[in-house]
C-alpha cells in the first residue's frame, strides 16, 4: 500500500492495484474543462451545493467512465453503499481530507505503522515494510487482519477501495501513539499486537547484489531489485539501482525484479522504467483503450539497459501498474515470471477535482477510464486471472519458515531488501535460473 501525486489540473491516470497506493500522470486543464466547468455553489443552501456536486460527478461519469451509467440508480446505490457499488471497485469519491491523506501515503512519507493492506476477497492481508513499526512488532507478510483495537474488520462481502480506506483510517494516527491489531496466521489467531506509530519514509526501490546458489560459484552474481510501489521518485531510484548494480560488471545484466505485494502506482513511473529496459527502438509498451479511442505508448529508442534479462517475482498481490510492467517485460521475451498468478487488474483510473480551480477544500472523483493491453503482443490483463508465471512456485511458508521470517524482519534494515533463499523458495528458483 502506498500513494502518490503532484500537479495542477491533472486528470491523474493511474494503474493501481487493490491497494491504497495509487499514482497519476498529468493532463491539461483544457481536457477537464472540455467536459464540464464545475461551479462553486454561490447559493447559501446546502441542497444547491449538493446538486452542483452531483451534476459535476455525473458529467464526468458520462464523459469518461468506461461503461454507461443510469444516473438515478447510481445515486440510490451510492447512498447505501458508496460510489463503488454504483461503478466498479476502483472508482471512488474523496473528501478533501481523504484526498490529502491519500497523497501523503502515495508519497511514501507519512505517520503510520509501515505496512500495506491488500484486499483478498472478503479479507485484508498485511504486508509490512522491513524494519518499520509493524514488522518490528511481529507482523509478517500475508497475515490476515481481524481487528483494529476493538473494531472487527472482517466482513461478509468483498472489500472495495472505500472499505479499505475506512480500515486505514482506523490504523493511521499521530506518531508516538499506539494501536493494537489482531491477525490470523496459518489458522491461528495472533494478538492483540501493539504497534507504536512512527513517521514512515518508505523507499519504493531497494537493491542488492546477490551471490549464486551454493554449487554455482562460477556463475555471475545477480542484481536483485525490490520495487514496493510506483511513486514519484521510483523511476529515478530504479535507474540508480541498475546503474550501481552494473557499474562493476559483476552481474552480467541478469536482474531479479521483485514485485510481490506491489499493488501498482504511477503509470508514468512504470513507463519510464520500461523505457530504460526497451530491447529495441519502437518497442510497444502499452496500449490504452479509452471509451472512444485507443492510444499506444512506445519506447522511442533502445533503453540504456536494453540488454538486461532475468526474472520477475510475482504473486496474487502484484497488480495494475506492476502487472503492466511485468507483463510487458515478459512479452518482450527478456524476463521470465516466477511465483503465482498476479491479481488481474487491466483497467486504469483518472482523478478529477470536483471544484474548479481545485483548492485544499476540493473533493475529488476517481473514475475507471480505460482498459489496457501490454507489450508488443497487446496482451490483456484478465481480472482474477492476471499474468501466468513461466514458473509456478508457491509462496506459502512452513511454520519454521514463518518463525524465521518474523525474527529476521524485526531487525531488517528498511533501506535494504530481505534476501534468504532458504526461506524464500521463489527467490531460490530465480537464483537457480540465473545460472542457466
Amino acid at each position: 500500500m502506498k500513494t502518490y501525486l503532484k500537479a495542477f489540473a491533472f486528470l491523474a491516470l493511474i494503474l493501481i492495484g487493490p491497494c491504497i497506493l495509487q499514482g497519476f500522470h498529468a493532463a491539461s486543464r483544457t481536457a477537464y474543462a472540455s467536459v464540464t466547468n464545475p461551479q462553486s455553489a454561490q447559493s447559501n443552501t446546502a441542497l444547491d451545493s449538493i446538486g452542483v456536486e452531483w451534476s459535476n460527478i455525473f458529467s464526468l461519469i458520462d464523459a469518461y467512465y468506461i461503461d454507461p451509467v443510469d444516473h438515478y440508480a447510481c445515486f440510490q446505490k451510492t447512498q447505501a453503499e458508496g460510489l463503488s457499488a454504483c461503478l466498479d471497485p476502483w472508482s471512488e469519491y474523496f473528501s478533501a481530507k481523504q484526498w490529502k491523506e491519500f497523497n501523503e501515503v502515495v508519497s511514501g512519507n507519512y505517520a503510520g505503522v509501515g505496512m500495506v493492506l491488500e484486499p483478498d476477497a472478503d479479507r485484508l492481508k498485511l504486508f509490512p515494510f522491513p524494519g518499520e513499526p509493524a514488522a518490528r512488532a511481529g507482523i509478517i507478510a500475508n497475515d490476515v487482519l481481524l481487528s483494529v483495537g476493538t473494531t472487527k474488520v472482517t466482513q461478509a462481502r468483498n472489500y472495495s477501495e472505500s472499505d479499505v480506506k475506512r480500515v486505514v483510517d482506523l490504523i493511521r494516527g499521530n506518531a508516538g501513539t499506539a494501536i493494537a491489531v489482531t491477525v490470523l496466521r496459518g489458522g491461528s489467531v495472533i494478538g492483540p499486537i501493539s504497534i507504536t506509530r512512527e513517521h514512515v519514509t518508505a523507499p519504493s526501490v531497494t537493491y542488492q547484489e546477490v551471490k549464486p546458489l551454493a554449487g554455482s560459484a562460477s556463475s555471475p552474481n545477480a542484481g536483485y531489485v525490490k520495487i514496493s510501489f510506483f511513486g514519484p521518485s521510483t523511476a529515478a531510484e530504479f535507474q540508480t539501482a541498475l546503474t550501481n548494480l552494473t557499474k562493476n560488471g559483476k552481474i552480467n545484466r541478469f536482474f531479479i525484479f521483485d514485485l510481490r505485494g506491489d499493488g501498482g502506482g504511477e503509470v508514468n513511473a512504470a513507463l519510464s522504467m520500461l523505457e530504460m529496459l526497451a530491447p529495441a527502438d519502437g518497442s510497444l509498451m502499452l496500449t490504452e483503450k479509452f471509451k472512444d479511442h485507443s492510444k499506444e505508448k512506445v519506447a522511442a529508442k533502445k533503453g540504456a539497459f536494453g540488454d538486461a534479462h532475468g526474472v520477475i517475482l510475482v504473486d496474487g498481490f502484484t497488480a495494475s501498474a506492476s502487472e503492466m510492467f511485468s507483463g510487458t517485460l515478459q512479452d518482450w521475451g527478456k524476463f521470465k515470471l516466477v511465483g503465482e498468478h498476479t491479481y488481474g487488474k487491466g483497467v486504469a483510473q483518472t482523478s478529477f477535482p470536483l471544484q474548479w480551480p481545485p483548492s485544499a477544500d476540493s473533493p475529488w472523483l476517481k473514475l475507471t477510464v480505460l482498459h489496457y493491453l501490454v507489450g508488443n503482443g497487446r496482451k490483456p490483463i484478465v481480472l482474477g486471472k492476471g499474468l501466468i508465471p513461466d514458473y509456478n512456485v508457491s509462496g506459502v511458508l512452513s511454520p519454521a519458515e514463518i518463525k524465521q521470517l518474523q525474527k529476521d524482519m524485526k531487525t531488517q534494515d528498511p533501506t535494504k531488501p530481505y534476501l534468504d533463499p532458504a526461506v524464500d523458495k521463489q527467490l531460490e528458483k530465480a537464483l537457480e535460473l540465473s545460472t542457466h
